[in-house]
């Protein structure tokens, strides 16, 4: 009797131990079937559009950084805007591959070699269509023009003469001849043909200033599926429109994300609205309606816009004002999360109090938040753009004054998310490895369960 209870004292024992084992396999198993990936996205307006002073010191640094790899450190997808010049584009391109970038998307690769062609032999600029506001530009900007300053002469083109310069309706590649080169010329003795030294009315130039958007898209991962999407033409400088990608995380990312890249139309102090639709604001709805309602993005599960909005709420606590929060509430209204500007400390990422960049230029102005990345997913919950499965996490960047500047490398600092992602095997995948595996923690698994198997059968047995 007493042998008959020790022998099944024992057999409880190695139950309990056979259960323990099977649950600890389960676990095991599970972990290796599921693990938790980091997504980093980033969007940074460089303010490289203008052609002024700072420029030149501030896209060498870039530039150094992104072949240095500063950037693929914080960012897998990587949205620049106001990368306006193709040589920029190409030369920064080619810095990001050698920094952990090897694919983009640019307007720069959606031109075919017959498009190519006909720009190599035309000039950018047509000398008649400026001769349309040569005369305004002369009566009303001589100062501005010939200061130099061209962010101050192409604001007062669009104040005093901004329906002659529509009506000239200029080619994209003009504007951006233009602008790189500066308008000396056409306001000093409205000779059009003196406009920007001179070089935006010769023949072979052209593709020189092919429009760019001021967009360029870096990945890390494969992009597909490429497509550049322009907004219907509007009152600024420069043509607007948005980038879209498919990214090709696979299971690791939980599958494919659709990504977009984008400056909208901004609100500009001063400057009337002369555009086609109402007001700046409907004009920058109209923007962000047209880039969520593309068909692409809209038949996605994944999806990622990044960009200057040009749009954002008022927070108080940290004392930013609103920016078109209207329109900022139509993204949050379609339940995409808002990581960044949804989430504390939302603090600006165009700071006209404190960037030295805009403190120069305004000091008693408001600081904003305009950078976003909204995101939505199956596995994200947002309730007024804050997500609560606590799957994001969201960052100021490029904030830092670099040697031998004297202010951050742009009038915005960067924004960045990271998203956390449980990776699933693909359909078709067992979640049990496999006997011949012998890495940690996954072929173990089979042997566990072997064993437990055969010590219940001794125990039996012995019974």
């Amino acid at each position: 009797m007493a042998h008959q209870l020790h022998q099944r004292l024992i057999l409880g024992k190695v139950i309990t131990f056979v259960v323990v084992l099977l649950v600890t396999s389960s676990h095991i198993s599970s972990t290796a079937a599921q693990s938790s990936n980091v997504l980093n996205l980033v969007t940074y307006n460089t303010a490289l559009a203008f052609a002024e002073a700072t420029r030149v010191p501030r896209l060498k640094i870039i530039e150094e950084r992104l072949r240095s790899g500063n950037f693929s450190a914080v960012a897998d997808i990587l949205c620049l805007q106001e990368v306006q010049e193709e040589v920029h584009q190409e030369n920064l391109t080619a810095a990001a591959r050698e920094g952990g970038f090897p694919y983009r998307a640019s307007f720069l690769d959606g031109q075919d070699s017959s498009t190519l062609a006909a720009l190599a032999v035309q000039p950018p600029c047509n000398v008649l269509k400026l001769l349309s506001f040569a005369g305004c530009l002369q009566a009303n900007c001589t100062a501005e023009v010939a200061s130099g300053n061209i962010r101050s002469a192409l604001f007062c083109t669009y104040t005093r003469c901004g329906s002659q310069v529509r009506a000239a309706s200029l080619s994209q590649e003009c504007i951006n001849c233009l602008n790189a080169l500066g308008f000396s010329g056409i306001a000093e003795n409205s000779r059009p043909d003196r406009l920007g030294r001179g070089l935006c009315f010769l023949n072979r130039t052209r593709l020189d200033f092919r429009p760019t958007y001021g967009l360029l898209l870096l990945s890390k991962y494969p992009l597909s599926n490429v497509a550049r999407q322009t907004f219907l033409q509007e009152s600024s400088l420069f043509s607007r429109g948005y980038l879209r990608a498919t990214v090709a995380g696979g299971s690791r990312l939980g599958g494919d994300w659709t990504v977009t890249c984008s400056h909208l139309y901004p609100s500009v102090a001063g400057v009337p609205y002369t555009g086609v639709y109402g007001s700046a604001e409907e004009e920058n709805l109209n923007n962000t309606l047209a880039m969520m309602t593309d068909s692409v993005v809209a038949a996605s599960s994944q999806v990622a816009l990044m960009g200057d909005m040009n749009h954002g709420p008022e927070v108080s606590a940290t004392m930013v004002t609103g920016e078109f929060p209207n329109n900022y509430q139509a993204v949050l209204s379609r339940s995409f999360c808002s990581p960044y500007a949804g989430v504390a400390p939302r603090l600006c990422s165009f700071c006209r109090r404190s960037n030295p960049i805009l403190v120069a230029q305004n000091a008693t102005a408001t600081d904003q938040i305009l950078d976003h990345i909204y995101l939505k997913a199956p596995f994200l919950s947002c309730t007024n753009g804050i997500d609560s499965g606590g799957s994001l996490s969201a960052a100021r960047l490029f904030t830092d004054i670099p040697p031998p500047l004297s202010f951050p490398l742009s009038d915005h600092y960067g924004v960045q998310v990271s998203i956390n992602i449980t990776e699933t095997p693909s359909a078709g995948t067992s979640t049990v490895p496999s006997v011949a595996t012998t890495s940690a923690g996954t072929g173990a698994v089979p042997s566990v369960v072997s064993l437990a198997l055969g010590l219940l059968l001794v125990a039996t047995v012995r019974l």
